[in-house]
């Protein structure tokens, strides 16, 4: 399994980079506007480089990485079109899409390793604390392992614990099952999560296993039509959610993690780049 996930990130990785090189390449897009809304701090973006209208003459190519985006901003996708991202949050990749490739493999070996068998561990004591472990669970209870009766519980404490985080640095690549992490690359330094680490995080305590990158959290549970979202769904923006997720509060308000600088916070609901589905892990 841990095989497969950095065969997959290499691959993720690879595709990526193509795409950014050949939008690099392309002419400048016209510039789109910043979609209407709050002012967010929206890490938001596991996925593609925007490059800013007043950004310094001759960057470098780590310049543009992470970057909130202003209100001038000239923005311009790696892949997909304008209208599928949110334009209020920076473009970057996706954690674990960029950066030296040795440190990508060794992170993702280290929190697959890290994270399986914590979420393991904290889906036994769920289901424990709820009176239904059965000698034969795994503690992992992706697929219906939580009985529907008690989905509500689950959802609350998965929020819970995402709550219990509020005010944690963001740093990209950061966030194990255990709690936040140093990150990679821009986030080396910085102890905290990025936006995916921040609901593989919450997720876990119920013994819900998820990888780190959006756009394969995107595959996984129940795609609900997002007019029909309730609390605890989870949220994507970008091309097949690959640019942020967060976790669905209800009453117009996430949890997220948002861009370097920022820390995990409640924010309202973003529509602008939001993917037509909110994915479903726990049914209630």
């Amino acid at each position: 399994e841990q095989q497969a996930e950095i065969d997959r990130v290499a691959a993720a990785r690879a595709v990526a980079q193509r795409k950014l090189e050949s939008a690099r390449g392309a002419a400048p897009a016209a510039s789109a506007p910043a979609a209407a809304g709050p002012a967010v701090a929206g890490r938001a973006v596991e996925s593609a480089p925007i490059e800013q209208a007043a950004a310094a003459a001759n960057p470098s190519p780590a310049d543009n990485w992470d970057r909130a985006s202003g209100p001038t901003a000239a923005v311009k996708v790696p892949y997909g079109k304008p209208s599928e991202w949110d334009l209020t949050l920076p473009a970057v990749p996706s954690a674990f899409l960029s950066g030296d490739p040795i440190q990508i493999i060794n992170a993702v070996l280290q929190i697959a390793q890290n994270s399986y068998q914590v979420t393991q561990q904290l889906g036994k004591k769920f289901l424990q604390q709820l009176g239904i472990l059965k000698p034969t669970d795994t503690g992992i209870t992706n697929g219906g392992g939580i009985p529907m009766v008690y989905g509500n519980q689950a959802i609350e404490y998965v929020i819970k614990r995402a709550q219990s985080q509020i005010g944690v640095p963001y740093s990209w690549g950061g966030g194990t099952a255990a709690g936040p992490s140093r990150g990679i690359d821009s986030g080396a330094n910085t102890v905290g999560f990025d936006c995916s680490g921040l609901v593989l995080y919450a997720f876990a305590g119920a013994g819900i296993k998820l990888p780190h990158y959006s756009g394969s959290q995107y595959n996984l549970g129940r795609k609900i039509p997002t007019a029909q979202m309730r609390r605890g769904d989870v949220l994507f923006w970008g091309p097949n959610g690959s640019q942020h997720v967060a976790i669905f509060l209800g009453n117009g308000q996430m949890i997220e993690a948002p861009y370097t600088g920022s820390t995990v916070k409640i924010s309202p609901v973003r529509t602008s780049g939001m993917t037509p589905f909110a994915v479903r892990y726990i049914e209630w």
